[in-house]
């Protein structure tokens, strides 16, 4: 388990090249969210796998990475957002969704990544119509 917070603490500082290093020798623990703490004061982004870390970063490459090496595209957290729905460009929404991710799956709070889109919960204004074709729906 150690490994795999070691991934996606790596992911979540941008470090690539521990990235890559740790999915080369030990790529079964891709998908690792963090354990909880049992204290009751995580957040979210506690709990975020590396995907979720290089989406927020908005780091293509990572992405493209951990994509090619079989993370999880629908990856979620508790209550939270799955990798789609914190996007914030047009080319990363398509990078997950042409791996696999699912723009109608619900969350544990019955929200969509398209709903996301559509909202701009997850795009800045000034890109959420770009991201909002990225996944098939109109400019709103």
């Amino acid at each position: 388990m150690q490994i795999g917070v070691a991934l996606v603490n790596a992911a979540r500082h941008g470090e690539m090249q521990a990235v890559g290093q740790i999915v080369r020798n030990h790529p079964e623990v891709i998908n690792v969210q963090p354990p909880t703490t049992g204290k009751g004061v995580e957040s979210h982004y506690d709990k975020w796998s590396a995907l979720h870390w290089a989406v927020k970063r908005n780091d293509h490459v990572m992405v493209e990475f951990l994509l090619k090496h079989g993370i999880d595209p629908n990856g979620k957290v508790p209550c939270q957002h799955r990798p789609l729905g914190i996007a914030q460009d047009e080319r990363m929404a398509k990078l997950l969704i042409d791996a696999g991710a699912d723009v109608n799956a619900e969350d544990m709070s019955d929200h969509k990544p398209l709903d996301d889109v559509r909202d701009g919960a997850g795009l800045c204004d000034d890109r959420r119509a770009r991201g909002a074709r990225a996944v098939g729906g109109d400019s709103w």
